[in-house]
């Protein structure tokens, strides 16, 4: 019994000492700090430069949509029956052809978006990672995403720590 009574005040010494030990608590707005990173511009013209294109494709296909209406417009007398469905149908297939890009457009911008900002986005939190590691911090809130809705004055801001660790300004 005596052992056991030992065992109970070591135990309880050490959970007292982790009581008393400060626990650290930092928060970052991590949307700033990937907005300073220089990859993000580039990666911002890149899906822009994205963009533009898939815009021009969808432009060349809506002009050669009106060029092709226009000339089946001028030329509906002259056409025989045959060349009238053959020209209502490709205008068919055209239309159809633009209103699928034009639905696809979405998902493809957005998985260009993801696979040029991912690694923007991973450096960051492996910096974070580094910084509240080295620093010891038990947690590190990112008060950009809106899951913090209290932080208190106590709590560190580690945004230069982290600026610091990619090298930013």
């Amino acid at each position: 019994m005596k052992g056991f009574t030992t065992v109970l005040i070591v135990i309880a010494a050490f959970m007292g000492v982790a009581f008393m030990a400060p626990t650290k608590f930092g928060h970052i707005n991590s949307s700033e700090l990937i907005g300073l990173m220089p990859e993000t511009k580039t990666a911002q013209e890149e899906l822009e430069a994205f963009i533009e294109e898939v815009k021009n494709q969808l432009d060349e296909m809506q002009v050669e949509y009106n060029v092709k209406l226009k000339d089946y417009q001028d030329n509906f007398e002259k056409m025989s029956d045959l060349q009238k469905e053959t020209k209502e149908k490709e205008l068919s297939d055209l239309q159809n052809r633009a209103y699928e890009f034009q639905n696809s457009v979405n998902q493809r911008v957005q998985q260009q978006q993801a696979k040029l900002f991912e690694p923007i986005t991973k450096k960051a939190k492996d910096a974070i990672k580094k910084v509240g590691e080295a620093n010891g911090y038990l947690y590190i809130f990112d008060i950009s995403s809106g899951a913090v809705i209290y932080f208190s004055a106590e709590s560190s801001d580690v945004t230069a720590l982290v600026k610091k660790e990619l090298g930013l300004q």
